[in-house]
């Protein structure tokens, strides 16, 4: 890989996308996907360019949590920019990320029902958009999770420290990829894993792309909501049954034998 060649990804298998209004299967090619993942991470690697002048470590700035959703953002546009019929769910808070328009009646609905006009601006309204009752695609990130017995020695003879901070590969010290979120209304999930890549500068890339239809009621787990009065956000993860699920049906990974092995290693069928 270079930063002077197009990184190179492997078509796995289309996304088989269930519609809520029609309740019938839809095909999203991987070829699609890889377009996706492909502006996603030309993106990323030429944002912090944008703030040299700043002498600004962008994603170290970030922090890995905020990194793992913005990287989410970015793609969502993409996708939507690849795949017609999706749009990005224009409220904050909305869910899913990506709303189902291909029919008439979903189209109309979001654009007819889905805002307010407040001094001549259209505001989204939270109360159509989370959710949006026609559906859609939920997007999750994550970096991975190491082992906890990882070596620290081999990483710091690799990298020079014993953690890892922004900026760290950890290919070849996952264990398993865990998937966060707020809430359990995820039943179409697209599960991206990105790591940081050495031939493009150590920054943020997305190097897998799976799809699974899960089951909001047993594939995630209780919604953790703090104590009374806490100012603790709520939150929830994806459970090993709906884990398993993404990771036997890959849609776009990249031709590295390195990410490859490692991907293989953790049980992705790829």
């Amino acid at each position: 890989m270079s930063l002077d060649v197009a990184m190179s990804f492997n078509a796995c298998g289309p996304i088989q996308y269930s519609s809520r209004v029609t309740s019938e299967s839809r095909a999203i090619e991987p070829s699609a996907v890889i377009r996706a993942i492909e502006r996603t991470n030309d993106y990323l690697v030429a944002l912090p360019d944008y703030l040299a002048d700043a002498d600004m470590d962008l994603f170290g700035a970030m922090g890995q949590r905020n990194i793992s959703g913005f990287i989410g953002e970015v793609f969502a546009r993409a996708f939507a920019a690849a795949v017609p019929g999706y749009v990005v769910n224009p409220h904050g808070d909305g869910r899913p990320d990506l709303l189902d328009v291909v029919s008439t009646t979903s189209r109309d609905y979001l654009h007819q029902e889905c805002s307010h006009q407040v001094r001549n601006r259209s505001i989204p309204a939270k109360e159509k958009l989370a959710p949006f009752k026609y559906g859609g695609i939920e997007i999750k990130t994550t970096v991975g999770t190491p082992s906890r017995t990882y070596d620290r020695e081999a990483l710091k003879s690799q990298s020079g420290v014993t953690e890892f901070d922004v900026g760290i590969p950890r290919i070849d010290y996952l264990s398993s990829l865990k998937y966060w979120g707020h809430h359990k209304d995820c039943e179409s999930l697209l599960g991206l894993y990105y790591d940081y890549l050495p031939a493009r500068r150590y920054l943020p890339q997305v190097v897998l792309a799976m799809y699974a239809e899960i089951d909001p009621s047993s594939d995630w787990a209780d919604v953790s909501t703090g104590r009374p009065g806490s100012k603790k956000t709520s939150n929830t993860s994806l459970k090993s049954s709906g884990t398993q699920k993404l990771y036997s049906n890959p849609i776009a990974v990249i031709n590295d034998a390195q990410y490859l092995a490692g991907l293989k290693k953790i049980g992705v069928n790829v």
